[in-house]
Parts: C-alpha cells; sequence; structure tokens
C-alpha cells in the first residue's frame, strides 16, 4: 500500500501489488538451518548471511545449483529475484600445511600440503646433522609430543610444525643398538 497526497484529493490511496517471492537457503552438504527470505518481486535485497557450517571446509558463496554450475553470488549480496529460488552454500575444502625443522641439523625440506581428511605419506626427511642419526619427527622439538616415522602415511586437520628427532651417533651403535667391544 502506497499512501500519497494529491493537491485536489487530500483523501486518494494508491495501492501497488508488489509480488513476494521466496528465497531458500539449502546447506548442500553442511549443516544448520536458515531461514527462507522473501524478497519483492524485482526489488534489489541482500542476501543473508551464512549461518551453515561444514567440518574441513570453509564456505565459498552461494549458486543456483548444487554442483556450483548456476549463477554465483557472494555471502549478502545484493540481489534481485524474478522467481522463488534455492540456493545452495558452495564449499571448498581445507588444506593444511606441514613445515618440517631440522631442530639443529641442516638443509632445506619444502613445507608439504594436505587436504582435509586426505591421507598421505609425509615426506622423507632430508636434513642432516653430524655426529647424530634421524630418528622420527614429533609435534615438539624436544620428542615429548606426538611422534610419526619418516615417510609416515598421516591425515591432519591443520597446520603443524614436525621437527626432527636426532640420536647421538654413538662410536658403540649399530643398528641402533649399543654394544661393547669385549676385544674377544
Amino acid at each position: 500500500v502506497v499512501y500519497t497526497k494529491d493537491v485536489n484529493d487530500i483523501d486518494s490511496v494508491n495501492f501497488i501489488y508488489v509480488a513476494m517471492l521466496t528465497l531458500s537457503y539449502d546447506a548442500n552438504g553442511g549443516e544448520g538451518e536458515m531461514t527462507p527470505q522473501l524478497f519483492p518481486q524485482t526489488l534489489s535485497m541482500p542476501l543473508d548471511s551464512n549461518l551453515f557450517v561444514r567440518k574441513g571446509y570453509t564456505f565459498d558463496g552461494w549458486n543456483t545449483a548444487p554442483d556450483g554450475s548456476g549463477f554465483r553470488y557472494e555471502d549478502q549480496q545484493s540481489v534481485a529475484i524474478t522467481e522463488s529460488i534455492t540456493l545452495y552454500a558452495q564449499w571448498r575444502i581445507n588444506s593444511y600445511e606441514v613445515c618440517f625443522d631440522a631442530n639443529g641439523g641442516e638443509g632445506e625440506m619444502p613445507c608439504q600440503r594436505y587436504e582435509h581428511g586426505v591421507s598421505q605419506n609425509l615426506n622423507e626427511n632430508i636434513f642432516i646433522r653430524d655426529g647424530y642419526v634421524f630418528v622420527c619427527w614429533n609435534t615438539d622439538p624436544h620428542g615429548a609430543e606426538v611422534s610419526y616415522e619418516d615417510a609416515q602415511n598421516i591425515t591432519i586437520t591443520q597446520d603443524m610444525t614436525l621437527y626432527a628427532i636426532w640420536h647421538e651417533n654413538d662410536e658403540n651403535m649399530e643398528n641402533g643398538h649399543a654394544y661393547v667391544d669385549l676385544g674377544l
């Protein structure tokens, strides 16, 4: 309803019909609830802010097709719609980095990229340390936390640094075992 003041007729009322359309939101593999939004036909309004979540993924906008092949919209973008539609949340898988620290050793190793939930082998150690042998990787530089074997297959859910853990190379060590030369 629109009220106007007309100089000839102060009590005139003009009625304008505006169709209300429904814009629904689909989590598309995510979780949560979003209330459908009412839009006046052809009038531009901002989309509601995304409330959906998906473990291991980052929200990456909306699309008119679940597979992302339709029209793309940013979160809270102003849009005008001409028919009731559903927008599907689009998701980008999170990726993480495992970085390697020589922890007293020498050399360079590039960080290794992992996708959320995808297992792969750690890069093999290429660090060296005079007088020491490489033992394993650990999330703590002193070896007090989680240990991983060289080239172990792992799955990660956050960035992390792995520290080379070294054991002093004793002259009386062979294959990781101490021995005593009895001279016999």
